[in-house]
């Protein structure tokens, strides 16, 4: 590889010294509540509970000692992590180097994926708890657009790390293959699930959004720069659009309305001979 080292690092810009006060304080104040914790422990005779399982979904936001120790440990978790980000963009502890493609380590890496994936394959989920026993086996189920999605991810990596060229036009096709499964996932929470909300919407947008916009804030980059997210953020919307508007027909075959049918019924009925 040739290094290129850069002429000047950019100035700090008002966001970037904005998040830098805001982790900055949440980090300090999470330890100095840590701290606070570990010498009252020490001083107190009866031990402190063993910290609850961890759990996949975020307990609500409650003004006691726990709930308020998590939002900032937290925290300070991710501005370690932006931290991390500025540092490496803005002031590398190694020179930037330039991208070389190397055709044979770029294919070597892609088999290797496949074959690690080949000696971790899994049966699929059941289909329902009545049937612990029955893998889900429709087409496009959860555990198969998730691997799919995987994979492609692995991809995007390879390909904007090294800079390969001559993959673009396959990359291109798994980005429209990524962005379509998206939107199938957002048709069929829809579809099943009829929650058209609020929350849900917010809940999408910032899973979408939440960590592209605190890395344009704290890079003092653009939007478009990261330009997946708002693709994805567009198409939750016309989605969420296509299956709300109208939303009474979506379960309802080639959009008839039940008044019509029943419309049809009644004239088919009184058209046939009554029976004895």
């Amino acid at each position: 590889m040739t290094l290129s080292l850069r002429p000047s690092l950019r100035a700090m810009s008002s966001t970037s010294t904005s998040m830098g006060i805001l982790f900055g304080t949440l980090i300090v104040a999470n330890a100095c509540l840590q701290s606070r914790t570990y010498l009252a422990n020490l001083n107190s005779s009866t031990p402190s509970p063993p910290p609850p399982p961890n759990s996949k979904l975020a307990k609500p936001l409650t003004l006691t000692h726990s709930s308020i120790s998590a939002l900032l440990s937290t925290s300070s978790s991710f501005g370690a992590i932006l931290l991390l980000c500025y540092t490496s963009e803005n002031h590398p502890p190694f020179p930037h180097s330039d991208k070389v493609y190397d055709r044979d380590l770029f294919m070597f890496l892609t088999l290797l994926l496949f074959l690690v994936s080949y000696f971790t394959l899994k049966p699929n989920k059941p289909l329902s708890k009545a049937q612990p026993n029955t893998p889900d086996s429709t087409i496009l189920n959860r555990d198969q657009t998730e691997e799919w999605k995987g994979w492609m991810q692995f991809c995007f990596l390879l390909y904007h790390y090294y800079h390969a060229e001559e993959t673009y036009n396959a990359i291109r096709i798994m980005i429209t293959c990524y962005v379509w499964m998206t939107g199938f996932g957002n048709f069929s929470f829809f579809y099943l699930k009829r929650d058209f909300s609020l929350t849900r919407v917010i809940q999408m947008l910032w899973r979408l959004n939440f960590l592209v916009i605190f890395l344009c804030l704290s890079l003092n980059n653009t939007y478009i720069l990261y330009y997946i997210c708002p693709l994805h953020t567009f198409f939750f919307f016309m989605v969420y659009l296509a299956m709300y508007v109208f939303e009474s027909m979506n379960h309802k075959k080639y959009q008839v309305s039940r008044s019509s049918e029943a419309k049809r019924s009644e004239q088919s009925d009184e058209g046939r001979p009554a029976k004895n």
